[in-house]
């Protein structure tokens, strides 16, 4: 029990260590949150537009809700462990650590629950946002499973950012690396775009990724299984994608097509057929000109 008390302590002081540095507040905590508004504000066009995702439809601003999540648990996890404990080990820290009594684990789960818990606050203010600014329905029954893969994808992300602190020499690297890797695992899994709606030649590899897996996961809190109260036909939904209003025709599919090409005949039946126009030509050399 003494050892659990000393990583809650640890882990503590990590966190207020954390609150006092003006780079982890800014990118690790309110730049998802800026994402998140700046996505909703300008990707969507309120409840009519929707996504495809896993065999069932999901609002645009529940979809950029639940994935701008795990980017946050992204960058507050993975990108934050690999910078900090690179600065420490650079710094000479970790060596001084290493030569108290404290036991190595208890650093290590304490560095762990630092990053849960500014995870946990940056998801926690994204679902506030979402709910209360733009109107995204989250199941309650379903919070339990969305809390089971958050500590999951947490833990995942945890350990993947100690572990890449090996290949990280310096500082500098690391703050490269890190950030560089958590955008790229996005655009991959489908955090920004739907996988669902991309060429299929990226589904195969996105599968790997832990990020897709707790998109994956969490996909019940936000869209129901298709046929379940709550879910959207596939029929009602109007087609979007992640990068502009004029690209919706991209993605819209055969169904889609059709749909427009019947707007559009209906939109032209309401109009005269144009006449036929006639040119004869006179010995004289001139032209006449006939409507039919």
């Amino acid at each position: 029990m003494a050892d659990v008390r000393l990583a809650a302590t640890q882990s503590r002081y990590a966190l207020l260590t954390a609150f006092r540095t003006p780079r982890t507040v800014v990118f690790g905590m309110a730049f998802p949150v800026v994402l998140l508004v700046m996505f909703n504000s300008i990707f969507t066009g309120g409840a009519a537009d929707s996504v495809t995702f896993a065999g069932g439809t999901i609002t645009a601003s529940a979809y950029f809700t639940a994935s701008l999540s795990a980017y946050a648990i992204g960058l507050s996890t993975f990108t934050s462990l690999a910078i900090g404990l690179t600065a420490q080990r650079e710094t000479g820290q970790l060596k001084r650590l290493r030569g108290t009594p404290m036991p190595a684990w208890t650093f290590v789960a304490a560095q762990v629950m630092r990053s849960a818990m500014l995870a946990l606050i940056v998801v926690l203010a994204m679902l506030a946002t979402g709910v209360i600014f733009f109107g995204v329905d989250i199941a309650a029954e379903r919070l339990v499973g969305f809390a089971v893969y958050f500590a999951l994808g947490a833990v995942a992300f945890s350990a993947l950012g100690i572990a890449i602190t090996a290949l990280t020499p310096t500082v500098d690297s690391a703050s490269a690396a890190g950030p560089f890797i958590v955008v790229m695992l996005a655009f991959v899994s489908g955090v920004f775009i739907s996988v669902d709606q991309r060429r299929t030649g990226w589904r195969p590899w996105a599968r790997h990724f832990p990020s897709t897996t707790w998109r994956r996961g969490c996909r019940p809190a936000w869209c129901p299984a298709p046929g379940a109260p709550g879910s959207r036909p596939a029929t009602s939904r109007r087609s979007w994608s992640g990068a502009s209003p004029g690209l919706r025709s991209r993605h819209a599919g055969s169904g889609g097509s059709r749909r427009r090409r019947g707007r559009s005949q209906a939109s032209l039946s309401r109009y005269p057929a144009p006449r036929t126009v006639s040119i004869v030509s006179t010995p004289k050399g001139r032209s006449t000109f006939s409507l039919r």
